[in-house]
C-alpha cells in the first residue's frame, strides 16, 4: 500500500499539526463568532428574565453596509433580539436576514456602521469550498462548534460522502 512506502518522522506530524494549528488559528480568530440569541420572559412570580443562547457562526461575506454571518437556525429562533461577539471581543447588533428550515442555517446580518471601525479591518470572511469535490479520506478541520463548545476546532477524514440530500420539501 502507498502508506507503507512513505516514510514519515515525529517532525512531518509536527509540521503538519503547526500547518493545520495555523489555519484553524485564523478562522478561530478572524471568521468565526458567536451569535446570542436572547429571549425574554417572565417568571412564576412575573419578574423579567431573560434567557440566552450562543451558537458558533462564520463570517461568509463584508460589504460596505453589512457582514453577514451564517450560524444555525437554532441561534435566532424565537429570540427577542440577536447579537454578534467578534473574535476581536467586540460585539454588535445582528438582524435575521433569511433562515432555510431544511438545512437548519441561517443568515444574520451586521450593519458596518455598529461595528467598531478596527473590528471591520480585521474581520476576514471565510472562502466557501464545493462540497461536491470532497472525497472520502480528505483531511478536513470543523471549526465553529464541532465539540459543543463555541470557537472549538477538531480534524479529522471524511469517513463517508453522500451525493444527494434528502429533503422534506424535495430543495
Amino acid at each position: 500500500t502507498v502508506v507503507e512506502k512513505v516514510a514519515l518522522e515525529i517532525g512531518d506530524y509536527q509540521k503538519l499539526y503547526r500547518n493545520m494549528y495555523a489555519v484553524a488559528k485564523t478562522f478561530a480568530d478572524h471568521s468565526m463568532v458567536t451569535v446570542t440569541g436572547v429571549v425574554s420572559d417572565v417568571d412564576w412570580f412575573d419578574n423579567p428574565i431573560e434567557t440566552m443562547g450562543q451558537y458558533a457562526g462564520i463570517i461568509i461575506a463584508v460589504n460596505p453596509s453589512e457582514a453577514l454571518i451564517l450560524t444555525e437556525q437554532s441561534a435566532v429562533a424565537g429570540a427577542d433580539s440577536l447579537r454578534v461577539t467578534f473574535g476581536d471581543g467586540s460585539t454588535a447588533a445582528v438582524e435575521l436576514k433569511s433562515q432555510d428550515s431544511a438545512a437548519e442555517m441561517a443568515v444574520v446580518s451586521a450593519k458596518i456602521s455598529d461595528i467598531e471601525e478596527q473590528t471591520v479591518n480585521w474581520m476576514k470572511a471565510v472562502e466557501l469550498g464545493n462540497s461536491y469535490s470532497v472525497r472520502t479520506g480528505d483531511m478536513v478541520l470543523a471549526v465553529g462548534s464541532p465539540s459543543g463548545h463555541v470557537h472549538s476546532v477538531k480534524q479529522g477524514l471524511v469517513a463517508y460522502v453522500a451525493k444527494g440530500v434528502q429533503a422534506v420539501d424535495g430543495q
